[in-house]
C-alpha cells in the first residue's frame, strides 16, 4: 500500500468561519477548500492550552504542557531547557517511518527557542532567511489584495452608516424615529 502524503496546516487567531468552505461568503479560500474536501478535516477540535506556544508544543508531541515543558509564551534564550528534548515529536516519528518533514511559515518563537531548535537541529531543516521565492511573492500579492479588500469593506461600511443615518433622519422628520 502506498503511504499517503501528509499536509498538516495549523493556523491561529481565527475560527473556521473565516474560510469559504465553512460558510464565509466574503473571503475566498479555494485552495484550502480543495485540500479540506479531498483530505481530512478536523471539525470538532479543542485545544489543551489557550496559549499559542504551549498549544504548538502539544500538537508536536501529543502531550500536555506539563509533560513537554512549554507552559507559557516566552522567548527565553534557554528554551531548550524548557522543552523536554526527550519527548518524541510526531515529525520525528514520521521521519523514522521514512517521511521527509519540513516546517514553513510563522514560528512565532524567535532566536534560540523551541521551534527553531526543533526545526533546525531535530528536523534538519535548512532555514532560508530573507529570500523571496515565487510562493512568498504570491503571498505578498494576496496581502496587497487583502488590504484592497479591507479598504473596500471599510468604504462599504462607511456608506452603509451614511445611508442608515439618512434613513433615520428621514424617519425622524416623519415623526417615526428619534435621532440621538
Amino acid at each position: 500500500m502506498k503511504r499517503p502524503n501528509i499536509l498538516f496546516i495549523m493556523t491561529d487567531d481565527h475560527t473556521p468561519r473565516e474560510m469559504s468552505s465553512y460558510g464565509n461568503t466574503i473571503l475566498n479560500t479555494p485552495h484550502l477548500d480543495r485540500i479540506g474536501n479531498e483530505g481530512t478535516r478536523f471539525n470538532h477540535c479543542c485545544t489543551t492550552n489557550a496559549l499559542c506556544a504551549p498549544a504548538r508544543g502539544t500538537v508536536l508531541t501529543g502531550c500536555f504542557s506539563h509533560v513537554h515543558g512549554i507552559r507559557g509564551n516566552s522567548e527565553v534564550a534557554d528554551a531548550v531547557e524548557v522543552f523536554d528534548p526527550t519527548v518524541p515529536t510526531f515529525p520525528e516519528l514520521l521521519q523514522e517511518a521514512g517521511y521527509r518533514t519540513a516546517l514553513f511559515g510563522k514560528y512565532h518563537i524567535r532566536q534560540e527557542s523551541l521551534l527553531e531548535i526543533l526545526v533546525v537541529e531535530r528536523f534538519e531543516l535548512e532555514q532560508k532567511v530573507g529570500e523571496q521565492n515565487q510562493e512568498s511573492a504570491e503571498i505578498t500579492e494576496q496581502i496587497k489584495k487583502g488590504k484592497e479588500m479591507v479598504k473596500e469593506l471599510q468604504d462599504v461600511i462607511s456608506n452603509q452608516k451614511i445611508e442608515i443615518r439618512k434613513f433615520e433622519e428621514t424617519m425622524a422628520k416623519k415623526g417615526k424615529y428619534k435621532v440621538e
